[in-house]
């Protein structure tokens, strides 16, 4: 009897030792990892710097604008001349031109011609005032005739924008210059007016006589 009284106590005891050393359902925590870095994640913020750094080079570099210098006499309607320095955006032009029954484009160099004569300018419409009933009309240069220095002759049918507005440059300082002029139309009647600054009652008047100080032919030294 006491040998088995003994073996019993010898079992709850064995029982409750290991219930000590490991609870059934409980299990140690993982040692805790270092975060895995992605070599691809690395590589594309890499190229989105990368990209950034060149998207901010190509914008510095396209607000850079050459200049090309020309030494001109220029003529404006009322045959004041003016000596200096101009600057322009484009160093040359293309040009169609037909010969022989057939349309060539040409690449012409400024430097190249000898003169340039403004023979028209388009109007546009812009504002009506309406206490005035004056309305304001644009006239850009819309044709062209380009002389080159070896005499060749070619006719420009559109408006050149940097040539609108030049500053000119000599000893007596700079001054701006102007091909296109802005003139106000005052209708008298349904189909009848004058224009305030030309002094004339046929509308399209100006489009070949521009105000006094309007830029006619630029030449080239």
């Amino acid at each position: 009897m006491i040998k088995i009284l003994i073996f019993i106590i010898f079992l709850i005891c064995s029982h409750s030792y290991a219930g000590d050393k490991k609870s059934p359902g409980i299990t140690e925590p993982d040692p805790p990892k270092e975060p895995a870095i992605s070599n691809v994640k690395l590589n594309t913020a890499n190229t989105q710097i990368a990209s950034c750094n060149t998207n901010i080079h190509t914008e510095a570099k396209s607000n850079k604008i050459d200049l090309y210098v020309y030494d001109v006499i220029t003529v404006f309607h009322d045959n004041t001349i003016l000596k200096g320095i101009v600057s322009f955006t484009e160093n040359s032009i293309k040009v169609k031109h037909k010969k022989k029954g057939f349309v060539f484009e040409k690449t012409i160099l400024w430097d190249k011609v000898k003169s340039i004569k403004i023979l028209e300018w388009r109007p546009k419409q812009g504002a009506k005032n309406k206490n005035t009933k004056l309305t304001a009309y644009t006239f850009s240069p819309s044709k062209y005739q380009i002389i080159m220095k070896k005499g060749e002759k070619y006719n420009y049918n559109k408006n050149i924008p940097y040539l609108n507005k030049l500053v000119l440059t000599n000893k007596d300082g700079s001054t701006h210059i102007y091909s296109f002029f802005i003139d106000y139309w005052k209708s008298t009647g349904e189909k009848s007016g004058y224009w305030k600054n030309t002094m004339s009652s046929y509308f399209y008047a100006p489009v070949k006589n521009p105000l006094k100080k309007t830029i006619a032919i630029i030449n080239f030294k």
